[in-house]
Formats: structure tokens, sequence, C-alpha cells
């Protein structure tokens, strides 16, 4: 999947974003600032891990021992769109205009169900999470909803992102999450 050419917005499971790769050094992903905007006031430490912001993408870069381990992207549609908004895919698709063919395509092409529990949506061996996809009805099963509901300006489902890494989240524990039957063939 490395050496395939991907747009400067596709989600790369395992491996990165368009030209970024895990891995890469702050040095290295500077270089693409351009594209991705550049970071954002001083860089924050936490437990070893440091991490920046480009506010003008919505995007967040972790770092550990200066290499990128993981990268976040948060919308709040209650402000103008992110300038990458109609971009960001995976596998040729737009996420945030289809996130129900998204996620199927995610789960065919890594061969690996979603799992679900309250506002998370998360591929575990793809290390995919995502936030606020997911609604449940009276019989607590889990879909995948669209943008096209009208929201209030204090619902909380203004607010969706999707982070990914190369390698899993240290003690992740998925107790009480559920798998969720992903159908279709897009």
């Amino acid at each position: 999947m490395a050496d395939k050419q991907y747009s400067d917005w596709e989600i790369i499971p395992l491996i990165g974003l368009g030209h970024l790769r895990f891995g890469m050094t702050s040095e290295e992903v500077g270089g693409f600032d351009k594209i991705y905007g550049k970071h954002d006031g001083k860089p924050m430490e936490r437990r070893g891990i440091i991490t920046e912001y480009r506010q003008e993408s919505m995007l967040r870069m972790d770092y550990m021992d200066n290499k990128l381990i993981e990268l976040q992207i948060l919308w709040d549609m209650r402000f103008k769109a992110p300038k990458f908004w109609d971009k960001l895919r995976f596998d040729g698709k737009e996420i945030p205009a289809y996130p129900q063919i998204v996620v199927r395509r995610i789960s065919k092409k890594m061969e690996e169900p979603p799992v679900a529990k309250d506002d998370y949506l998360i591929f575990p061996r793809s290390c995919v999470y995502m936030y606020n996809y997911t609604e449940y009805d009276y019989g607590e099963r889990a879909t995948v909803f669209a943008w096209v509901h009208k929201f209030r300006k204090s619902d909380p489902a203004y607010v969706r992102s999707v982070s990914w890494r190369a390698e899993p989240h240290e003690k992740q524990d998925y107790t009480g999450y559920v798998e969720m039957k992903v159908t279709g063939d897009k």
C-alpha cells in the first residue's frame, strides 16, 4: 500500500495521510506545511507524547521520540468548514459526505469489521478511531449516520473526529464494544 500515489488528504490506515507517513520526524512533516498548514503555537507535551495542532486544517499530529505516531482530524460543524473539508478521503470516497460508504470500504479493504460503543466506532487492527459517527436504535444496534440531521448548536453531534495510528493504543480495552455488521458493496 505504501508505494501507491495518494491524494494529499487520503487517509491510509497504518501508514499515514497523503504524503505524511508514520515514523516521520516533525522536521520532515514540516516540509508539507503548504498542504497541511503550519503548527500553531508551542507543541504540547504529555506523557512523552508531543502534540502539534494545525488550526487551519484542524489536524493534530502526535509524536513520540520525534516520530509521527498518530494523526487526528476534528470537525466542528458550528464553525466554517476547514479548507480540506471536501478533500478528506478513504479509498477515493469523501469521508464527510459519505461516512456510511467509507465505513464499509475500510471494513472491506482492511478485512475487519468495526466495533462500536457509545460515540466510538473503531477498527482495532487497522488503528482507525472514529468519534461521533454512530447512533443507536431502541435495540441498541449501532448505525453510522450522515450529516443530514438538523442539529442544535448545543448538540455534541456537531463535533466529529477521525484518528489513526501505525500501532494500537497501549492498554486499549474493548470491553463492552459490539461488533457492527457492515452491509453493502459500495
